[in-house]
C-alpha cells in the first residue's frame, strides 16, 4: 500500500485564447518519513503541485490517494503549509500565531503545553509574547513552520520557505529544518530553485520539467552534508544535468 500516491495529476489554465499546461501528468509515490525536495525552472509546475495537495487549487485531471483513500474536497489531505513569506497574523503574538489553527478556542489554556513544546523545538524561548513586527525574518519563518506543525499534519508542504532570507539566516534554518525533520519523524515535501539547498535537505530530489517529473534522485548521504566533498559535487552535477534543457 502506498502512503501517498499522486496519479496522472494535470492542471490546465485558460488565459484568454490560450491554454497553459502547468502540470502534464505527474506520477509520484511518497513514503512516510521522506524529505522530498522538488526542483525545477520557473513555470515547471512546482508551486501548482503543492497548491493542489494543499487544497488551494483543484486539479484538471488525476487523483491523489492517501493510504489508498482518494483525497477530495470532502476528504482532504491533512497538510501543514509554509510559504516563502511567513504570513503571520500581525495582531497576534508568537504563541497565538503558533496555535492559530486551533483558534478560536474557549479553553486556550489547555493548549499551553503544546505552545511550550513548539517554542522549545523552534528555539524561540522568551519570544512567546512577541509580536510579528518584533521578529527577524528568520524567526518569523520559524513561527510559520511551528504553526504548520502545530496540529500534527500528515505532511508538511514548504513552498520556497527560505527563498527570501539572506545566506547566513538561510543556512541556519536549513540546519533547523534538518534537526526538526530528524527529531519529529514527519514527512516533508519542499520546492526550491536552489539545487545546493535541495541536496542539503532531501532524502530524494525530484526534477520537474515542463509540468512532469523528469528524474527522481535518491540521496543517501548522512546529515549534515558538506558541499566540498566529491559525492555532494557529483550530485550537484547530476541534478543540474537533469535540469539542463540545452542540447548537447
Amino acid at each position: 500500500m502506498s502512503w501517498l500516491k499522486i496519479e496522472n495529476l494535470r492542471k490546465t489554465y485558460e488565459l484568454e485564447n490560450m491554454k497553459v499546461n502547468a502540470l502534464s501528468g505527474v506520477n509520484l509515490e511518497i513514503n512516510q518519513g521522506e524529505f522530498i525536495v522538488v526542483v525545477g525552472r520557473n513555470g515547471s509546475g512546482k508551486t501548482t503541485l503543492l497548491n493542489i495537495l494543499a487544497g488551494l487549487e483543484e486539479q484538471s485531471l488525476g487523483k491523489v490517494f492517501f493510504q489508498d483513500n482518494e483525497c477530495t474536497i470532502e476528504n482532504p489531505l491533512s497538510v501543514g503549509m509554509v510559504f516563502q513569506e511567513a504570513r503571520l497574523m500581525p495582531w497576534l503574538s508568537v504563541e497565538r500565531n503558533l496555535l492559530f489553527p486551533f483558534l478560536p478556542d474557549k479553553n486556550f489554556s489547555k493548549l499551553h503545553q503544546k505552545t511550550l513544546d513548539l517554542v522549545k523545538m523552534l528555539k524561540l524561548e522568551g519570544y512567546e509574547n512577541a509580536m510579528p513586527s518584533q521578529l527577524s525574518s528568520g524567526m518569523a519563518q520559524r513561527v510559520a513552520l511551528g504553526r504548520a506543525l502545530s496540529y500534527n499534519p500528515e505532511i508538511v508542504l514548504l513552498d520556497e520557505p527560505l527563498g527570501a532570507l539572506d545566506y547566513f539566516t538561510r543556512r541556519t534554518l536549513q540546519l533547523e529544518l534538518i534537526r526538526i525533520y530528524l527529531k519529529g519523524e514527519k514527512t516533508f515535501l519542499m520546492v526550491t530553485h536552489d539545487v545546493e539547498e535541495a541536496l542539503r535537505l532531501a532524502t530524494r530530489v525530484i526534477v520537474l520539467k515542463n509540468g512532469s517529473i523528469d528524474s527522481s534522485i535518491q540521496i543517501n548521504m548522512e546529515y549534515p552534508r558538506v558541499r566540498n566533498c566529491p559525492e555532494f559535487q557529483d550530485l550537484i552535477d547530476k541534478v543540474l544535468l537533469a535540469l539542463d534543457d540545452s542540447e548537447a
